[in-house]
């Protein structure tokens, strides 16, 4: 990393000890009207470790770098960004192909049964 400022330092340390790829990581810094943005890209890999169970450990992240930013004054906010490499890219208009007849699969309707015929159970080993 070329920059060396107290936000990517502290962002780069957390990552270091929750990441198994850490050369995978990627940080920019951008500086706007409305403060400091870092874009986090990491591994594919590493992408579940850093997002965590429903968003905690992303949340977790950004709330350390906010108080980071509070500390020393700076407004921060993290984005942190899918993978490139190998990531599905977003379907467009243009990129749509028309479905044909063979790529519709045709399904066979499954066997019902009524609520009149009873299903013995001892009849399964269910052990």
């Amino acid at each position: 990393m070329s920059q060396n400022t107290i936000d990517i330092q502290a962002l780069e340390s957390i990552l270091s000890y929750i990441v198994r790829n850490p050369e995978a990581v990627e940080i920019t810094r951008k500086v706007d009207e409305m403060g400091v943005l870092l874009i986090l890209k990491v591994g594919r890999e590493d992408m579940g470790i850093v997002i965590g169970r429903n968003g905690e450990m992303a949340n977790a992240i950004k709330k350390y770098i906010k108080k980071v930013g509070q500390v020393n004054n700076m407004n921060i906010r993290l984005r942190i960004d899918e993978p490139g490499e190998g990531s599905i890219p977003a379907t467009s208009d243009t990129d749509s192909k028309e479905t044909s007849s063979t790529d519709v699969k045709e399904f066979e309707p499954v066997a019902e049964t009524k609520p009149s015929e009873k299903v013995d159970l001892e009849d399964y080993n269910l052990n």
